[in-house]
């Protein structure tokens, strides 16, 4: 703090501005607060200095509301994308369709029942990203962040959603100290972003599965603190093919899409979280979102614990 003070002064004798230093607080027993400084002389009736004047300005609210704005700029770009797109691909799609009907007038019999069956999925597929694409570039007024436990969140989605995932079972671990951690985000784009996470799961097997749903906190290559929530598979499953956004699909069976994967991207990276997708073992396989802390519900953040770790968790199961 002198070392501030200190050249502050010299810079103020130098004649020169001193507005908008960037500093850091660190008040004992407190978090660190990210400040701009400015300061100026204070002057007497005689014109003598008197003293000098500092001003601390708290930049959380000015930061949280740019990093708003760039989000819902950002997001807004990708919905007029996702409107145009839809619009130019429907049009095409519609006279194919059409098409399609008069020709299996016209051309009765088994022999191209084949092909019909073939053209009509695939464009069944195409209606179905277009579908995506429309839902994603829904305009809602209700979308603006909340802060709220992550933890809850999941519980409370899996107990609604459960039964249209048919195929999976859900095994939670959940140490206690996560279920007061706290994201910002919208929880109307986190039930999309769910949404296209959960049916890639499903699209993984036509079995059962059994997925078990752990959380944790790490601080790897972040300032600030974050939460896993770690999705664990017994057995092994191309998770990257399914969930990398610009993985080509290899199947055209399958109803999952380089789309869904690039729209939950999209809505996770836009809170400031990530994806990793943990390479296979011989038996498991894993993925992981994770999100930034934004706090701990009455409390402080906990030491720095790994995913791993679950004592003293509560475990439930839903299928």
């Amino acid at each position: 703090g002198y070392k501030v003070l200190n050249h502050v002064y010299h810079q103020l004798m130098l004649g020169k501005t001193i507005g908008g230093y960037k500093v850091t607080l660190q008040p004992e027993g407190r978090k660190k607060l990210d400040v701009n400084l400015s300061a100026d002389f204070l002057r007497g009736t005689d014109s003598q200095t008197e003293g000098i004047i500092i001003t601390l300005e708290n930049t959380t609210f000015q930061n949280e509301l740019f990093n708003q704005l760039l989000r819902k700029e950002k997001l807004q770009t990708i919905a007029n994308l996702a409107d145009v797109l839809a619009h130019e691909i429907r049009n095409p799609i519609n006279i194919l369709s059409g098409r399609l009907q008069l020709l299996k007038k016209e051309l009765e019999g088994t022999r191209f029942e084949k092909s019909f069956s073939i053209v009509q999925r695939q464009i069944e597929r195409i209606s179905h990203i277009l579908n995506q694409l429309h839902k994603f570039n829904v305009k809602r007024d209700d979308t603006i962040p909340e802060v709220f436990p992550i933890v809850e969140f999941i519980e409370k989605y899996l107990t609604k959603r459960q039964k249209d995932f048919h195929n999976l079972q859900f095994e939670l671990h959940f140490p206690e100290d996560t279920r007061r951690a706290r994201v910002e985000a919208s929880k109307y784009a986190f039930e999309d972003a769910f949404e296209f996470l959960f049916t890639g799961f499903q699209h993984l097997s036509k079995s059962p599965m059994t997925i078990a749903v752990s959380a944790g906190f790490t601080k790897q290559f972040s300032p600030t603190a974050r939460i896993g929530i770690q999705f664990t598979f017994d057995g092994k499953y191309d998770l990257a093919n399914a969930f990398e956004p610009f993985q080509l699909r290899t199947s055209t069976k399958s109803n999952n899409t380089s789309l869904e994967a690039a729209l939950l991207h999209t809505i996770v990276s836009n809170y400031g979280g990530s994806i990793v997708i943990h390479p296979q073992g011989r038996r498991k396989s894993s993925l992981t979102l994770e999100f930034p802390v934004y706090d701990i519900e009455n409390g402080t953040l906990p030491p720095h614990s790994s995913q791993s770790n679950h004592r003293k968790s509560s475990k439930n199961r839903l299928s």
